[in-house]
């Protein structure tokens, strides 16, 4: 066969392997979230609250407004040598949560936990979307705490200037796994990068919780018969789309 022929077929083999790594990215990063993001602007359409709703994602996206998460998550494992996936840093985004959360109805009454909470994002959305009793956001490297604070103050003044209501927040230094957030009616948990280990643990602790408590999980399945799934959707996320999985302890 002639060398034209081996040129030929080489090009089109290269072209199917580019292909082949191409189109699955392009799905994953472009398609599935241009989806995602039409269908969450169609929902949020038909909501009653949508003015207000639109008020407060302002109002987010200025107290954040110059906040370098990754940075701040970058230095922090450089700093402590850190080498654990599980803290790889994602967030979620403000409409995106509160879509999420309005298919658990956070009541006044009630205790909201983030576990790894990093820049306190859902801590401050759901202090912000709705009237609860308390939002915690537990983390455990201290850049993000002392970042979380400072961002807890600018959120307390600026809601005032902007005549917002914000509901009490507080962030905690601790590890999750040995926290005791039994008290908490509605538990979010960034899993998608968790070790198997800290996930059996944190299963364990899920048991511990009130009747009636929900749990909201990225990626990862409560595996126990005492939770009910009540949601699971794909929802849009600082690194594109996620699964989202929502139980309720029954």
């Amino acid at each position: 066969m002639s060398s034209k022929f081996f040129g030929n077929f080489n090009l089109s083999l290269l072209a199917a392997l580019m292909l082949a790594i191409w189109l699955p990215w392009l799905y994953r990063y472009q398609i599935k979230p241009f989806f995602a993001k039409r269908k969450l602007k169609k929902v949020l359409a038909s909501n009653p609250r949508l003015k207000t709703l639109l008020k407060i994602e302002k109002f987010l996206f200025e107290v954040y407004q110059g906040v370098n998460a990754k940075k701040i998550s970058t230095n922090e494992r450089v700093r402590l040598n850190i080498k654990d996936d599980s803290f790889v840093y994602g967030e979620v985004t403000f409409l995106a949560f509160f879509n999420i959360l309005e298919k658990v109805k956070p009541k006044a009454n009630e205790i909201f936990y983030d576990l790894g909470a990093g820049t306190g994002k859902p801590v401050l959305a759901a202090a912000s979307f709705y009237k609860i009793s308390k939002a915690y956001g537990v983390e455990l490297l201290d850049g993000f705490v002392d970042k979380t604070n400072q961002l807890k103050n600018k959120a307390i003044e600026l809601a005032k200037e902007k005549s917002l209501k914000l509901s009490s927040i507080e962030f905690i230094k601790h590890d999750f796994i040995n926290l005791d957030f039994s008290n908490g009616d509605i538990i979010f948990i960034n899993a998608t990068c968790l070790d198997y280990n800290s996930w059996e643990k944190l299963q364990a602790k899920f048991q511990k919780l009130k009747v009636g408590s929900r749990v909201i999980v990225t990626t990862k399945k409560i595996e126990s018969p005492d939770f009910k799934l009540i949601s699971e959707s794909f929802e849009i996320m600082s690194w594109g789309v996620n699964s989202v999985y929502i139980y309720k302890k029954i």
